[in-house]
């Protein structure tokens, strides 16, 4: 066997997402393509991408939060990130910003899919809880025994 090292034939990424257009996926790709549409049905204004926050604390060096998409709603400035997977990494950063910049409503889209292909988005505001559909207990309708308990029947 000889030393050769095999290129891939795409770099491989965490979270297998892939460049496209200019973008860091297509989901962000084609959330730019939806807000774009928006902006000019008059929905939204003052469209603007990749655009850098400084979020660190007093005393600290710098740090940076790059967010997706910046625009106005309603007169609210909205900022906005396309995430697949919400790592350790834009949580912290997500907790800085919103301690930084509490005016600025913070919001996450997450594209939506069906047969692979993406439908929609649902947007949500960072930070907020989320309700959950209450499922019944799995034991809800069925009595439970032990094995070792004894059985009692009626004489």
């Amino acid at each position: 066997m000889s030393g050769r090292k095999f290129k891939r034939k795409f770099p491989f990424r965490k979270f297998r997402a892939r460049r496209t257009n200019g973008y860091a996926s297509k989901s962000e790709y084609a959330r730019s393509v939806e807000l774009k549409e928006l902006e000019d049905q008059g929905v939204i204004d003052g469209l603007e991408e990749q655009v850098p926050f400084e979020i660190q604390p007093d005393g600290c060096e710098r740090i940076r939060y790059i967010a997706d998409f910046t625009y106005y709603e309603k007169g609210e400035y909205i900022v906005e990130d396309v995430k697949g997977v919400q790592t350790d990494v834009f949580r912290l950063k997500a907790k800085l910003f919103k301690g930084r910049y509490p005016q600025y409503k913070f919001c996450i889209s997450k594209a939506k899919y069906k047969e692979g292909k993406i439908i929609g988005f649902s947007r949500m505001e960072y930070g907020t809880p989320v309700a959950r559909r209450s499922r019944p207990s799995r034991k809800a309708g069925k009595r439970h025994t032990r094995r070792n308990d004894p059985v009692v029947r009626a004489p």
